[in-house]
């Protein structure tokens, strides 16, 4: 990953870009995480990051809806700050698999909400192209096991 100084609001701010310029890495304490933005700044726009087709647009937008309550759960347990990165991270991948199936699949006339229980349950998320290791799989898997375990708590 590099560093590049356009993205930087602040010169102190470690901030790094992933491939779809969104910032990984940043220091926060439990007491500034409060909201899925502090964590993650570009939470809102992720639909429109993860949309190949203008209809995906409004789609990711109700998965992301969906993902911001557990998000908001897993920040009021005190989770540590590396621990809700990395769910992030994971939540981004989901996220843009959800949208990218949707999309090809032409699936829009599905509620994302049915949609995402679909593709969330006790054994993980749906396959995702971006993953190359088995741990980054068994991560990925674990976020999707939390979330399908929120959704169903919440009913």
């Amino acid at each position: 990953m590099s560093t590049t100084s356009l993205e930087k609001s602040d010169p102190t701010t470690p901030w790094t870009v992933r491939p779809k310029g969104r910032p990984s890495r940043w220091t926060l304490s439990k007491e500034n995480m409060k909201t899925p933005e502090d964590i993650c700044p570009d939470f809102p726009e992720w639909p429109d990051r993860w949309h190949g087709m203008p209809e995906d647009v409004p789609y990711g937008q109700g998965i992301l809806d969906l993902m911001r309550p557990f998000v908001v759960s897993m920040i009021t347990r005190g989770l540590k700050e590396k621990t809700m990165r990395n769910h992030m991270d994971n939540l981004w991948l989901l996220g843009g698999e959800l949208i990218r199936d949707v999309s090809l699949h032409k699936e829009y006339n599905i509620p994302p909400e049915e949609y995402l229980r679909r593709n969330v349950d006790e054994e993980g998320g749906p396959l995702c192209r971006h993953i190359e290791s088995e741990y980054a799989q068994d991560s990925y898997d674990a976020t999707c096991r939390k979330l399908h375990k929120f959704l169903n708590s919440t009913q």
